[in-house]
């Protein structure tokens, strides 16, 4: 017999294809459990070599030993008939099929993800999948005291949570259940617009320390009554209540839903007993919701109240997480504090085994807010890599899918990645503020305006007592070059929240872009009054001083802010940096104003932006080397031109190069005046026609040549000058007709600014 007819009679051949075909399906098993479980990369790359390193002796194996009806059995060339070899040579070929046919059918599965990265991780079960669906409507507060209001909105939100810990039911999301308070319509229009198909409401009466509560489980089909009750009892009672009003409804979806009666649910209760812990931790939800200025702190002192009454209260550490999240996103506090206060909040969860599926991901992300979101690049792929991991664990964790699609756009991921992430999220909770505030910027960014102005329209219906829905209608209208638009809509987030000193700050900054120096100014005071040391005020107060060319001024708040080193928000240390540099580059005295950077953020003149120790460091970095190229000797052109391109590369891409003032900038450097050039006319070849002050002073510097003279950069000069004087009219217009309200100084509140 020939040795190709000897391995088939041995069966070799098939032994060897299966045991390729058997690789093959355990490695794909092995890429989704090592992606689920967050293994480490060696995990595949060992498993791989172990398969690898045993196909060899399986060949040996087959060669050696037959299979037989009496087990394995020595290879003699005489043992087992022909048909009982047939019949082995059959079995092998039906499990290499069988092999082939569950690998062929998991490779495919794997690529219905419609893309890579943060969406695919994300892309598993819907929403709308078939477990049985729930919305719990806000209970009516029938006290005869409206301030109980607190209580039944507490009631509603513990319900919620506990019925959000049962895996098995889909529950609608706080904040799209709570959309729908104090609206009258029928049951199977809340639920149809929550896609979900049963719904529990109810009331709740509280006089002194005796509450009374009504609550009432309806199908969103027929709208029939599935399970209610009431309960009588004393405030004493209230954690049994919950405890019984979440575990009687779950289990009624679960049997009606399911058919299946021996389908209990585990209802985890809050972590708290203690009453006057858990009335605190209501007001505190309350207060966050508002999503203020005022609300905020008190938000913050309530539930550390709570937390000194109940050091285990872990919702309580939780919800204290989301307020710090809440005020670093309106400039209450800076993000690095901000990150410092919420993991001390949530260092004891770290052990608690209720959220070792997350801990990990919030540790991450508020490491990353922490660095002012300068991470280095290793940090931010693990932070990737731990949100990927938790999101897949727990889909239904609202606040994952916004700490993807930032991360995501913090790695590299283009903007359409990150909107998908968001999409996604509000398929679970489809009202949610937050998420629709997201999507309305990744839109934006798109310039998909019509559809982001619907969204801000909906945020203003639905939460009309929010600034938020005027001020990102704003940023729309702003990103459209409808700047007035933008200043009027800003002005009516200011009437909603007059406590927070970045919207009027954020309008004078606007009408000084058009050339409005003095109408600037009652809005600057407006700032001042509220918060004069915050970023937006500091940063509308120095632009002011340059424009009106008090240069002293702007010296001495710009070195202010490099000297303090009290904040970054919105880029702030940066831009004062800057300021600082530029004027004492005027006066000559540069290298003495390098010394001083240096002195206050050591390693800020270094030109490697690579690594850094903090984000003052980064953003000093950057303005120490914008403000030597503008007064670049030759010798230095080429390293100050490798070190932009090295910061684009890693902070915007490097494609934007070629549409940006500071890549018109990088050109020059490198003596590239065509592309210099064309790099000009690309950055205003946009939907914007306006031109920023520092636009104009890079053209202005010696180094950009006779760039700025160039008929096509000066006939874009002209068009902005003619653009920012017709809105600046159209500005004063609506202010003499009362669409816009200017803030109007008595002298003893100016004087109160002024200390």
């Amino acid at each position: 017999m020939s040795f190709f007819g000897e391995l088939q009679r041995r069966n070799v051949i098939r032994v060897g294809i299966a045991y390729i075909a058997a690789s093959w399906l355990i490695a794909q098993v092995l890429a989704v459990a090592t992606s689920v479980y967050g293994a480490p990369g060696w995990v595949m790359k060992v498993s791989f070599i172990l398969m690898a390193v045993g196909f060899f002796p399986a060949i040996m194996f087959s060669w050696v030993y037959e299979l037989t009806p009496d087990g394995v059995v020595r290879d003699d060339s005489t043992t087992g008939s022909t048909a009982q070899q047939g019949r082995v040579a059959w079995k092998l070929d039906l499990a290499v099929i069988l092999l082939l046919i569950v690998s062929i059918g998991l490779f495919l599965f794997e690529k219905i993800p419609p893309s890579s990265g943060p969406v695919a991780a994300i892309s598993g079960e819907s929403a709308t999948s078939g477990k049985p669906s729930i919305a719990v409507l806000p209970f009516v507060n029938m006290s005869a005291n409206k301030e109980n209001e607190y209580f039944s909105d507490g009631l509603t939100e513990t319900l919620l949570h506990m019925l959000a810990q049962v895996k098995d039911i889909k529950v609608a999301a706080r904040t799209s259940s709570f959309a729908f308070k104090n609206q009258n319509a029928d049951i199977r229009e809340f639920a149809k617009a929550l896609n979900v198909e049963t719904v529990l409401e109810g009331s709740v009466q509280r006089a002194g320390d005796r509450v009374r509560i009504t609550a009432q489980l309806i199908s969103a089909i027929d709208g029939a009554h599935i399970w209610s009750k009431n309960y009588d009892r004393t405030l004493d009672d209230i954690f049994a209540i919950q405890d019984e009003i979440a575990q009687a409804v779950a289990d009624a979806l679960m049997e009606s839903l399911l058919a299946a009666g021996d389908n209990a649910a585990d209802i985890q209760p809050l972590a708290t007993s203690d009453n006057r812990a858990y009335d605190l931790y209501l007001r505190a939800l309350q207060q966050g919701a508002l999503n203020s200025y005022v609300s905020l702190p008190e938000a913050e002192r309530l539930l550390k109240e709570s937390l000194i009454l109940d050091p285990n209260f872990d919702e309580a550490r939780i919800a204290l997480n989301e307020v710090y999240m809440g005020m670093q996103g309106t400039g209450l506090i800076s993000p690095g504090i901000a990150a410092k206060r919420a993991l001390v909040a949530l260092e004891p969860l770290r052990s608690n085994p209720r959220y070792e599926t997350v801990y990990p991901a919030w540790e991450a992300y508020l490491q990353h807010i922490g660095n002012a979101y300068h991470s280095s690049e290793e940090d931010l792929q693990e932070a990737v890599r731990k949100s990927l991991h938790a999101l897949a664990l727990a889909p239904n964790e609202i606040g994952l899918y916004i700490t993807n699609a930032d991360l995501s756009r913090a790695s590299g991921e283009p903007v359409e990645t990150a909107l998908r992430i968001i999409e996604r999220a509000l398929e679970v909770d489809p009202l949610n503020p937050v998420l629709l505030s997201f999507k309305i910027n990744y839109l934006t960014e798109l310039n998909r305006f019509d559809e982001a102005l619907k969204l801000t329209a909906m945020l203003r219906e639905k939460w009309p007592q929010s600034p938020n829905g005027y001020y990102k209608a704003a940023r729309v209208h702003e990103a459209r070059a409808e700047i007035v638009e933008s200043i009027l809509w800003i002005s009516r987030a200011a009437q909603v929240d007059t406590h927070d000193h970045e919207l009027p700050a954020y309008i004078a900054k606007m009408l000084l872009q058009l050339g409005g120096i003095v109408e600037a100014e009652p809005w600057i005071e407006r700032a001042r009054m509220i918060n004069a040391t915050g970023s937006e005020t500091i940063w509308a107060q120095l632009d002011h001083a340059v424009r009106a060319g008090e240069l002293d001024k702007a010296l001495r708040l710009s070195e202010e802010v490099v000297q303090k080193k009290s904040e970054v928000r919105k880029g702030i240390y940066g831009y004062s940096s800057y300021r600082f540099l530029d004027i004492k580059g005027r006066r000559g005295e540069l290298d003495q104003a390098y010394r001083q950077l240096e002195l206050a953020v050591p390693g800020s003149t270094a030109l490697d932006l690579r690594t850094f120790e903090s984000p003052f460091e980064v953003d000093a970095r950057l303005s120490a080397i914008l403000a030597r190229a503008r007064y670049a000797a030759d010798s230095e052109r080429h390293a100050l031109a490798a070190a932009l391109k090295d910061w684009y590369s890693q902070a915007r891409g490097i494609e934007k190069l070629e549409s940006s003032m500071l890549g018109a900038m990088y050109f020059q450097l490198i003596g590239d005046q065509d592309a210099a050039k064309k790099a000009i006319l690309a950055k205003f070849d946009e939907i914007a026609p306006a031109i920023g002050l520092f636009e104009r002073e890079v053209l202005a510097v010696e180094l950009m040549g006779e760039l700025a003279q160039a008929p096509e950069v000066v006939q874009i000069l002209e068009r902005a000058d003619i653009w920012a004087a017709s809105e600046l009219a159209r500005y004063r217009e609506m202010v003499a007709a009362g669409e816009i309200v200017v803030p109007i100084f008595a002298e003893k509140l100016v004087q109160k600014s002024e200390n």
